[in-house]
């Protein structure tokens, strides 16, 4: 009896799987059971949103602003700047920032400091043309040897900024002083 079981099982099973047949012979098979849509659909593609574009497309001329100004500090600060420190003349830290929104800031670069190099990462706010930012190791932890974090007070003041740091790090005390940076 088992062997029977064994064949009906297997009878059962070939016939309840869905099969494709031709109709003819050489024509392609269709098979027994829908098939899922796998089509993508379109992407959409729309231009940037520029205010010369969104002007265009309202009828207005280009001369016609009626949109608002962008902050000129944003602008001002916006780019590539190194940053020097007064008391720690070992060290320069090369920075590229942007503005992320209202009085938002951003950005990325390397400090240099006797040589080597490290990845860091920044952000902080501007106001006016007052900028807090906060410069941190982009790869190590706090407390460890080579993490390092410089929180930065500056005015900006064509194409210059200048103010005080204060510099925390894994092994030194907290060093505190005066910094320069110039846009590149």
């Amino acid at each position: 009896m088992r062997p029977a079981n064994i064949l009906l099982l297997a009878i059962f099973f070939i016939c309840s799987y869905p099969v494709a047949q031709a109709i003819e012979e050489g024509a392609i098979a269709q098979p027994s059971m829908p098939v899922p849509n796998m089509d993508m659909p379109k992407p959409v593609i729309k231009a940037p949103a520029t205010g010369l574009t969104d002007e265009k497309s309202n009828g207005q001329s280009a001369d016609n602003s009626s949109s608002p100004e962008p902050n000129k500090a944003d602008d001002a600060i916006s780019g590539k700047w190194t940053i020097r420190f007064e008391d720690l003349r070992d060290r320069s830290l090369d920075l590229t920032l942007w503005s992320s929104g209202k009085d938002k800031i951003m950005g990325y670069g390397t400090l240099t400091k006797n040589g080597a190099e490290i990845s860091m990462t920044a952000s902080g706010s501007l106001r006016e043309n007052e900028l807090a930012m906060v410069v941190k190791s982009g790869q190590a932890e706090l407390g460890s040897a080579d993490y390092s974090e410089y929180d930065l007070d500056m005015l900006v003041e064509n194409s210059t900024l200048s103010g005080t740091y204060t510099l925390s790090s894994g092994t030194e005390a907290s060093i505190n002083g005066n910094a320069t940076a110039i846009k590149r």
